[in-house]
């Protein structure tokens, strides 16, 4: 299953990345992958994330936090062509 584990969609989830720090979205890590763990889910991808997610896995692995099997690329991979790159850098080549 593909995930996010520093986040969890909710109604003021917006509001949150901009009052939140890296110690709050820590700890709120750990409580998502303990629903996670006891939803059934034993592992999970985690495609990219603040740093949170490696630290969060480790954890994991070394007993401290419950939660699943973590697979994380640390941070994310943007695409070569399209979103990230505008599209008059596109054409030019």
């Amino acid at each position: 299953m593909h995930v996010h584990m520093e986040s969890e969609t909710s109604k003021d989830s917006q509001v949150k990345r901009y009052t939140q720090n890296d110690a709050d979205i820590a700890f709120q890590s750990t409580i998502f992958a303990r629903k996670t763990l006891m939803a059934g889910f034993t592992m999970v991808r985690d495609c990219g994330g603040s740093g949170v997610n490696i630290s969060l896995r480790n954890a994991i692995n070394q007993g401290i936090v419950i939660g699943p099997r973590i697979l994380t690329l640390a941070r994310a991979l943007p695409p070569l062509v399209g979103t990230q790159i505008p599209l008059t850098e596109v054409a030019k080549n």
